[in-house]
């Protein structure tokens, strides 16, 4: 089973972030190319930075839309890095997926959401670097 995307969910600025992470997975974009930084890896950063505030993770879950429109992205930026390996990304994505499971209605929906490659050992290799 895939998480569900759901548009309009999220405020409008961390949409657009997010949605030119999506479709730029690795071209470097204005100052943020000027940090040698992808837009993806910088994307990611800022959800896990939202996750990791305490009113950020409820904001977040407090809707079955958001929890799906961001476990959407999460699962596509998995997707991306099959595609092409971010080890960076990657430990960006686990973090979000780890902060989400603290709360418990989250947590509960990852169990059937949870992306397949990160359960397979797809990403062991980065894993043990």
């Amino acid at each position: 089973m895939t998480c569900k995307t759901v548009h309009g969910s999220l405020p409008p600025t961390l949409t657009r972030l997010i949605s030119r992470a999506k479709s730029t997975s690795n071209v470097k974009k204005n100052g943020i190319g000027d940090l040698g930084c992808d837009v993806p890896e910088v994307a990611i950063f800022i959800v896990q930075k939202i996750l990791s505030d305490d009113e950020g993770l409820k904001y977040i879950c407090a809707t079955a839309e958001r929890f799906f429109a961001v476990g959407s992205v999460l699962q596509e930026m998995v997707q991306s890095i099959a595609e092409s390996p971010s080890p960076l990304l990657l430990k960006y994505i686990i973090c979000c997926y780890q902060r989400l499971s603290d709360n418990p209605r989250a947590c509960d929906a990852l169990r059937n959401c949870l992306p397949d490659m990160l359960r397979d050992g797809t990403f062991n290799a980065y894993l043990r670097e």
